[in-house]
């Protein structure tokens, strides 16, 4: 007796979502589903919704690869390349926002600026433009000092220095002047 699998529906595309990191995810379904390229196109067609459904609009009869290179196109990184590889070094960290937030900024913003680069200059890009974010010259300067080896590395370390010294200001704080320490 053959197991019958669960077929897996792809997630919408509303034209904001990543479409790089959307098509990964089809693919990768369209290839457990057992998809042909026919079906790979009618299931595309069918995720469309708000913008990107417009694009049935030129693409009503277009295969699976037109209409990918339709969808990167209009929304895809190729043509945005240069606005993408200025935007991770513009990011700053902002006030009340965790390293954990600003972290995922800076991997998205590179993701879509350096998609399709060597990995280790990603990464290298990321933890750099992620110590200039930290809007904090002196704390910045602790890091770059240290050399962490990644951008994990980099936060890792960021997060560690980060509760040092919200720990000493705590104790300073704490001590009163004529009182022992």
């Amino acid at each position: 007796p053959s197991i019958r699998r669960t077929t897996i529906k792809p997630d919408k595309l509303d034209g904001l979502t990543c479409i790089e990191s959307y098509l990964v995810k089809f693919d990768s379904l369209a290839q457990y589903n057992c998809w042909t390229q026919s079906d790979k196109a009618a299931h595309l067609k069918n995720a469309l919704i708000g913008s990107a459904q417009l694009l049935l609009f030129e693409a009503a009869d277009s295969t699976y690869d037109e209409l990918v290179r339709k969808l990167r196109r209009r929304f895809g990184s190729a043509e945005q390349q240069e606005k993408f590889r200025n935007e991770p070094w513009l990011r700053k960290h902002k006030p009340q926002e965790s390293q954990q937030e600003l972290t995922h900024a800076i991997e998205r913003l590179t993701a879509l600026a350096f998609h399709g680069d060597h990995p280790k200059l990603r990464d290298r890009t990321c933890k750099d433009t992620f110590i200039d974010s930290l809007n904090d010259p002196d704390f910045e300067l602790k890091l770059r000092e240290r050399d962490p080896e990644s951008f994990h590395a980099a936060l890792s370390l960021a997060m560690k220095l980060e509760v040092l010294c919200k720990s000493h200001v705590m104790r300073t704080d704490s001590v009163q002047p004529g009182m022992p320490g």
